[in-house]
């Protein structure tokens, strides 16, 4: 990725609309989750989670890579197995990508909540999508 986003506001959604581009179900936590239902707060770095396994984990990981994360393909592979959590980077920002690790993990993509991202403005978080019917 030639042009780096500003903030993790912008990598997160960077991210998520790779995966959405794709197909790869996926939600944003920490802090920018955070934000759409409180004050946004700053933060440096990307909680992503990712709600695949297998072939499509693979898949996922190729994205991410295209857009712009940098990572060990054969660790994140191993540690999403073993701990269902890898680490990347965008530039000086930090991406924690987290894979179902507990059954648990799928439920919360039964409830996760879609929003769309409003009027973007460097320096603040703002939701991923509206709301839908799922």
């Amino acid at each position: 990725m030639t042009d780096a986003p500003f903030n993790a506001a912008e990598v997160g959604l960077r991210l998520a609309r790779a995966l959405d581009a794709h197909a790869i179900p996926d939600a944003l936590g920490g802090a920018l989750a955070y934000g759409v239902w409180a004050l946004p707060s700053a933060t440096k770095e990307v909680e992503l989670n990712l709600f695949v396994d297998g072939a499509r984990l693979a898949q996922a990981l190729e994205v991410l890579s295209a857009a712009g994360v940098a990572f060990d393909r054969e660790e994140a592979l191993r540690l999403a197995a073993d701990e269902g959590l890898f680490v990347g980077w965008v530039g000086a920002c930090r991406v924690d990508v987290f894979t179902p690790s507990i059954p648990f993990s799928w439920e919360a993509l039964k409830t996760r909540v879609q929003l769309r991202p409003a009027a973007h403005r460097p320096g603040s978080c703002r939701p991923k999508r509206w709301p839908s019917s799922r």
